[in-house]
């Protein structure tokens, strides 16, 4: 990590990956450990330990796992979350591959929601975006219920913030529009 290039050497294991044609094949598929102050790593352990007894032939993690969203400002602070979950998956991927799927609290929800923006703004779904900048304001409204009861830091506001921006500028460019369309009567 940040430039450190020595090599570190650990257990070497094994696992297939292709069953003859026709056989059946067991995979395991979990979500949502999280890994907060909700989580014991000990009971995610055992559970990791019992996923490998299965001896699937491959596990798949349905996200929400390394919880960037909630606990990384920095690179540094996402690169440990990475680090220090990562070493959970020593259980299962010694003996299976480990497939993973970032969940909305590793990082993928704000660029989803901003491709579905973008999507809805192209299309001229007036409706949907008319209805968005009067939901909107409520955002910024849990965002600071989250930080009150610190589920989050408080940097997260700022996204709250812009968004409030955004969604004032989006109104009254559906005002403006409005007035355009009127004047052309």
């Amino acid at each position: 990590m940040n430039g450190d290039s020595t090599f570190r050497s650990n257990s070497e294991h094994s696992f297939s990956t292709q069953r003859p044609v026709g056989s059946t094949f067991t995979f395991d598929l979990q979500a949502d450990p999280h890994m907060d102050s909700n989580s014991d790593p000990a009971v995610y352990t055992n559970t990791l330990r019992n996923e490998t007894n299965d001896r699937p032939d491959f596990l798949i993690d349905l996200g929400d796992t390394f919880m960037t969203e909630k606990f990384a400002v920095t690179q540094e602070q996402v690169d440990r979350r990475y680090i220090e979950t990562r070493a959970f998956f020593d259980i299962p991927g010694a003996s299976s591959p480990v497939f993973l799927v970032n969940g909305n609290h590793d990082g993928w929800f704000v660029i989803w929601l901003g491709i579905y923006y973008i999507v809805s703004a192209r299309s001229e779904s007036k409706a949907f975006i008319r209805t968005t900048v009067y939901g909107r304001p409520t955002f910024l409204g849990f965002l600071g219920v989250l930080v009150a009861f610190g589920m989050v830091e408080p940097v997260i506001i700022v996204f709250g913030v812009v968004d409030l921006i955004t969604a004032i500028w989006t109104y009254r460019l559906l005002c403006l529009e409005k007035i355009a369309a009127a004047s052309l009567k």
